[in-house]
C-alpha cells in the first residue's frame, strides 16, 4: 500500500498551483447552477447531482454553546471526525444508478453509470473548525479502476482546492487542509468544503473502497466574531470566550492550561475558566475592528485570533414622513445598490485569476457583443453572445482581499447598499437546522465588516424560498423551495409547517434566529433584515410576522422589511394588508414588456408612492455562463443572448436609478448587478448635495385611477398620460379609489376613461394655463424629463433623458422587450420660476459620468447642449 504523509501529496501540486489543463475527477460548477433546484437533463451528472435540490446533513459532531455573556462557541465533540462508514458525521451523495455501501469504518462506492467515464460520490458543504481538524487522511483499499480524491471550496467555481491526482490500487494519503486554505487567502476559523471520491472507467461497474477522516489536533477555538456598539463597549465591555481542546476534543480546564488575550501589543489579560469555557470582557475599546490574540499555555500550547468589532451605534432607520432612510438623525434620501451574492471572475483556476470590475475589464475578455439591430418582435437576432472566460464566485467563498477589492470599487462607484440572500439552489445556508452555521456566520461577519469599512450597508434575508420536504421538489414549481438541512426533517418537518407559526418547527427555527440576532444585533453595516426576501410572498404574513416579532424581541434597532409584492399589479395596500414589517419591497423585472421602459418605470414609481414601498429587485444582468448552462439543459431561462455588458442594460439601469431618485424611492436595489456598476456615480454625488428633510412640492395635477390601470390595457392607457407629461414636462400624482382630491391639486384627469390628449386652456384643453406659467423646465423635442422640486423652489432635481429611439427585441429573461437606444437630437434646457435668490446649477453627463456644465443663476436660465444622444441629470440648489 502506497503511503504519502507530506503536507501536499505529489499529485496535489496541480491543484495548489491551479495548473491549466489538469485532469480532475470533479470541478465545481455551482455558478452554472445559480438557483436551480431541478435540472432535468443533467440532474444525475456528478457536477450537479449532490448539489441540486438535495437535503444535506450538517456535521453531526458539531456542538453549539450559547453563553450567558451572549457569545457563541462552536466546536466538534470527540477526536477524529469519521467521514465514512456507519459512524460518519455527514452523508455522501451519488446518482441513483450508482451505489454507496457503508461498513464499520469504510465506505464502498460502486460506479454503475456506464454512460460516463468518470463518476463519484460527493460529501457536500461540510463545516468544521480548521484548527481542530487541520488535516484529512484518506485510505483507499480495494480499487477496481483508477481513482481520484478532490477537495473543493463551497461556492468556489473551477478546479478543486486539492486533488490526489489519478491513482491506482491501495494508498494512504494525508491532505493539509489548513495550509491549502491559508495559501488561497482564507483566514476564517471554519471551513466549508466538498469532498469527492470517484473512479475513471468505461466498465459497466467499477468500485473503490475508502476511509476518510479529519484528524484531530489540540486547538484553541474562539467564539464566533463579537460585535458591540461603542456604547455597549464603554458601559459593559466586550465579552469574548474560547475553549481549549485536546486531541480527543475534550475541553481543558484551569488545571491543564491557562488562557490570556492581547490586542495590538497591549498587556495580556487572563481569561476566567468555568466548566472548560474561558471568558473575559475587554475594556477600553473605541470604535474600530480588532484582532484579539488568544493564547493557551500548559498542556495545550496554541494561539489563535478572534475578530472583535466595535461599531458607532448609528443604525439605518426608515423615516416614514419623508419616505426615506435616516441615519444618526439625518434623512439620507434614496439609497441604492444591488444583490452581491456572486461576483464575476476571469481566468478561474489559473494564476491570472482576477475579479471583473467594470466595463473596461469586461471588454478586455475580447468577446464583445455584436451591434444591436432594430428588428420586429417576431425576428430573432444574435446580439449579445455569452462572453467566454467569465465565471462566478459566491459570497461565501470570497476572501477578505476579494471583498475589499470589490467593495472599494463599489464605493468609488457611488453605491450605498448591498443585498444578500441565502438558501435556494446551492447557496449558502446559515440555518443549520435550528442553529447557526459557524462558517456562514463567520463569513457574513467578514462581509459586513468589509462593507462597513467602505461605507456600505447590507439588506440580509434570513432565509429564502420556503423550506421543503425531501422528495417533493419535483412536485412543485422550479423556484418554489429550499431543501433545509436534515435536522428539520428528522424532527418531522412538513411543507405546511413553513407557513404555520404554531408548528413545532417554529421553536427550532427561533433558535437559529436567536443565534443570528445575538451575533449581529450591534452591527451597523447591517441596515435591514427580511424573513425570506423575495420568498416572503410564499412564506405569507404568518411566518414573516412571527419572524419579525421574534427578532424584534432581541433586536429593536435594525429595520425589518418584508417583500409581499412580486409584481405590482394591485395597489400596495392590497399586498401589504396583514403584514407588520414596512416598508415593503417590490420588483420590476417586467418593465418594458409592452410599454416603453422609461414610461413604464415612471408609472411604477408613482404606484409605489401610494404606499410604503421600495424597489427590492430590478434589472438582472443575467450571467452569460448561466445563459450557456440554461441553453445546454433547455432550462426555464434558456436564451441565446444576454444583455450583460450592453448599452441596453446600462440604459435600463440608468432609467431605474434616476427615475427612482426623483420619485424619492427610499431603497433602490437591482439583482446581481455586474459591469455597469458606475451608473451610480452621479446618483450618489447628487444625493449627498440635497437636503432630503426639506418639504418637496406636491404635484398640482392628479390622475384618477383604479386597479384596472395597473396592468394590461388599462396600464397602457395610463402610460399615454405618463408619456405626455414627461415631455411637457409636468409632474403629476395618482389618486386611487376612495381618495379625495388633495389640497393643492388644481387639475384632475380620469385615467379610467379612454385616453384623451391633455392640453392647456390656451390650446383648447382643460389644464389651467397657470400650470404652464409655473413650470420649472422646458426641454426640446426628442427628450423627456422627470423632476422633483422643493416647496421653497430653491432645489430642483431633474432626470433629462433622450427619447428618440427604441429597439423591440425578442424578450430576454426578466428584461422586457423594448429598449431605449437613443440617437442624437438637439437639446436645450430652459429653467424658469426658481426662487429669487442665487442658485448653483450643475448639469451632469450620465454617459460620461462627469460634470458637463456648472453655472450660477437666479430665477431662470438656459442650458444649450446642442446635438447629443446622451442622458443628463440637472441639480439646482442654493448657492
Amino acid at each position: 500500500m502506497k503511503t504519502h504523509r507530506t503536507k501536499f501529496p505529489e499529485k496535489t501540486q496541480n491543484a495548489r498551483t491551479r495548473t491549466a489543463g489538469a485532469d480532475y475527477l470533479l470541478e465545481s460548477r455551482e455558478d452554472e447552477i445559480y438557483h436551480d433546484i431541478v435540472i432535468d437533463r443533467l440532474g444525475a451528472e456528478p457536477e450537479y447531482y449532490a448539489f441540486v435540490g438535495k437535503v444535506w446533513e450538517f456535521n453531526r459532531a458539531m456542538e453549539w454553546r450559547l453563553l450567558e455573556n451572549d457569545t457563541l462557541l462552536c466546536y466538534c465533540k470527540g477526536g477524529d471526525l469519521p467521514l465514512t462508514g456507519i459512524h460518519q458525521v455527514s452523508t455522501w451523495h451519488t446518482e441513483p444508478a450508482n451505489r454507496i455501501d457503508n461498513r464499520e469504518q469504510e465506505t464502498r462506492f460502486v460506479k454503475k453509470s456506464a454512460n460516463r467515464r468518470k463518476d463519484c460520490a460527493v460529501l457536500p458543504a461540510f463545516q468544521f473548525a480548521v484548527a481542530q481538524h487541520p488535516e484529512a487522511e484518506l485510505t483507499v483499499g480495494a480499487a477496481a479502476a483508477e481513482w481520484q480524491f478532490c477537495v473543493l471550496i463551497k461556492g468556489r467555481s473551477g478546479p478543486p482546492l486539492l486533488s490526489s491526482g489519478w491513482q491506482k490500487g491501495e494508498a494512504v494519503m494525508q491532505f493539509n487542509l489548513a495550509e491549502a486554505l491559508r495559501r488561497k487567502g482564507y483566514r476564517l476559523h471554519y471551513a466549508e468544503l466538498h469532498f469527492a471520491l470517484g473512479v475513471r472507467s468505461l466498465a459497466a461497474e467499477a468500485a473503490v473502497t475508502f476511509t476518510l477522516r479529519l484528524l484531530a489536533r489540540p486547538a484553541i477555538i474562539p467564539c464566533l466574531p463579537v460585535i458591540r456598539t461603542l456604547h455597549a463597549s464603554r458601559s459593559e465591555g466586550v465579552p469574548i470566550a474560547a475553549v481549549v481542546l485536546n486531541e480527543k476534543g475534550e475541553r481543558q480546564s484551569g488545571r491543564e492550561v491557562g488562557v490570556a488575550a492581547a490586542i495590538d501589543g497591549r498587556k495580556e489579560q487572563p481569561l476566567d475558566e468555568h466548566d472548560g469555557v474561558w471568558t473575559t470582557r475587554l475594556t477600553g475599546l473605541s470604535e474600530g475592528d480588532y484582532e484579539v490574540k488568544l493564547t493557551a499555555k500548559g498542556a495545550v500550547r496554541k494561539s489563535t485570533m478572534l475578530s472583535v468589532r466595535v461599531t458607532d451605534g448609528n443604525f439605518i432607520s426608515y423615516a416614514k414622513p419623508h419616505k426615506s432612510a435616516a441615519r444618526n438623525g439625518r434623512i439620507t434620501g434614496p439609497l441604492s445598490g444591488s444583490f452581491q451574492g456572486m461576483l464575476y471572475f476571469r481566468d478561474v483556476g489559473k494564476k491570472t485569476e482576477r475579479m471583473i470590475n467594470g466595463q473596461k475589464a469586461w471588454d478586455s475578455l475580447g468577446s464583445r457583443p455584436e451591434p444591436v439591430r432594430d428588428v420586429g418582435p417576431d425576428r430573432e437576432i444574435g446580439d449579445s453572445r455569452p462572453v467566454r472566460g467569465a465565471r462566478g464566485q459566491y459570497w461565501e467563498a470570497l476572501t477578505e482581499q476579494e471583498l475589499d477589492e470589490r467593495f472599494a470599487y463599489l464605493h468609488r462607484c457611488g453605491w450605498s447598499l448591498l443585498h444578500l440572500c441565502q438558501h435556494w439552489g446551492v447557496w449558502e445556508r446559515l440555518d443549520a437546522g435550528g442553529r447557526i452555521a459557524p462558517h456562514g456566520a463567520e463569513q457574513l461577519a467578514l462581509y459586513l465588516r468589509v462593507a462597513g469599512r467602505h461605507g456600505l450597508a447590507v439588506l440580509f434575508a434570513l432565509t429564502h424560498y420556503p423550506y421543503i420536504e425531501a422528495g417533493s421538489l419535483g412536485q412543485t414549481r422550479r423556484w418554489a423551495g429550499t431543501p433545509p438541512f436534515s435536522r428539520y426533517l428528522d424532527e418531522g418537518f412538513k411543507n405546511e409547517d413553513w407557513k404555520n407559526p404554531d408548528s413545532h418547527f417554529t421553536g427550532l427555527f427561533h433558535e437559529y434566529l436567536r443565534h443570528f440576532t445575538l451575533l449581529f444585533k450591534d452591527e451597523t453595516a447591517l441596515f435591514a433584515l427580511s424573513t425570506s426576501g423575495e420568498g416572503d410572498k410564499e412564506a405569507g404574513p404568518g411566518r414573516v410576522n412571527d419572524t419579525c416579532d421574534f427578532v424584534a424581541s432581541l433586536d429593536k434597532r435594525h429595520l425589518f422589511v418584508a417583500e409581499p409584492i412580486f409584481r405590482l399589479d394591485k395597489f400596495p395596500a392590497e399586498y401589504c394588508k396583514g403584514w407588520k414589517p414596512e416598508p415593503a419591497g417590490s420588483r420590476s423585472y417586467w418593465i418594458g414588456e409592452d410599454i416603453k421602459p422609461e414610461v413604464d418605470l415612471g408609472l411604477e414609481y408613482k404606484v409605489m408612492q401610494l404606499g410604503e414601498v421600495f424597489m427590492g429587485e430590478f434589472c438582472w444582468s443575467y450571467p452569460p455562463f448561466y445563459a450557456a448552462f440554461q441553453n445546454k439543459v433547455g432550462g426555464h431561462y434558456a436564451c441565446r443572448r444576454t444583455w450583460t455588458g450592453t448599452q441596453r442594460y446600462r440604459n435600463r439601469l440608468r432609467d431605474t436609478l434616476y427615475l427612482g431618485l426623483v420619485h424619492r424611492c427610499p431603497f433602490i436595489l437591482s439583482w446581481d448587478e455586474a459591469v455597469a456598476e458606475d451608473e451610480r456615480v452621479i446618483f450618489d454625488r447628487v444625493r449627498q448635495q440635497v437636503d432630503w428633510a426639506q418639504p418637496f412640492m406636491n404635484p398640482k395635477v392628479a390622475l384618477r385611477v383604479d386597479g384596472g390601470n395597473l396592468s394590461g390595457e388599462g396600464r397602457k392607457n395610463l402610460a399615454r398620460y405618463e408619456e405626455y407629461f414627461m415631455h411637457v414636462p409636468l409632474s403629476y400624482r395618482l389618486l386611487p379609489p376612495g381618495s379625495g382630491r388633495p389640497d393643492g391639486v388644481i387639475a384632475e384627469i380620469d385615467a379610467r376613461n379612454p385616453f384623451q390628449a391633455p392640453a392647456f386652456a390656451s390650446a383648447g384643453g382643460r389644464l389651467p394655463d397657470s400650470l404652464k406659467d409655473d413650470l420649472p423646465l422646458e426641454i426640446a423635442e426628442g427628450y423627456g424629463a422627470s423632476y422633483l422640486w422643493s416647496d421653497d423652489r430653491h432645489t430642483l432635481l431633474a432626470y433629462v433623458f433622450n427619447t428618440t429611439r427604441w429597439h423591440m427585441l425578442p424578450p430576454l429573461p426578466l428584461a422586457g422587450a423594448i429598449h431605449r437606444m437613443p440617437e442624437a437630437a438637439d437639446l436645450n434646457v430652459t429653467i424658469s420660476n426658481l426662487a429669487d435668490r442665487d442658485h448653483a446649477c450643475f448639469l451632469y453627463d450620465l454617459n460620461g459620468k462627469i460634470l458637463a456644465k456648472k453655472t450660477k443663476l437666479r430665477r431662470s436660465g438656459n442650458l444649450n447642449i446642442g446635438a447629443t444622444d446622451k442622458d443628463y441629470f440637472l441639480l439646482i440648489r442654493p448657492a
